[in-house]
């Protein structure tokens, strides 16, 4: 993706309720798998749902 189209992705009304479910429960795996569901349906790119994944099983090991 370019990063204009990243910009206009990260921009959809769906992005902030995802980041404020995940900020109010850090402890929570849900709101991250559910995140992660979402990215694998409507993002071109899976990196970000594989990485959401990965700090699920692999906590504190995850570099962007």
């Amino acid at each position: 993706m370019t990063e204009a189209e990243w910009i206009a992705f990260l921009q959809r009304p769906e992005i902030p309720a995802f980041n404020r479910a995940m900020l109010e429960n850090p402890d929570d795996d849900l709101p991250r798998l559910v995140f992660a569901d979402w990215m694998d349906e409507n993002c071109p790119s899976r990196r970000v749902a594989l990485l959401l994944r990965r700090s699920i099983t692999h906590p504190g090991t995850v570099q962007t």
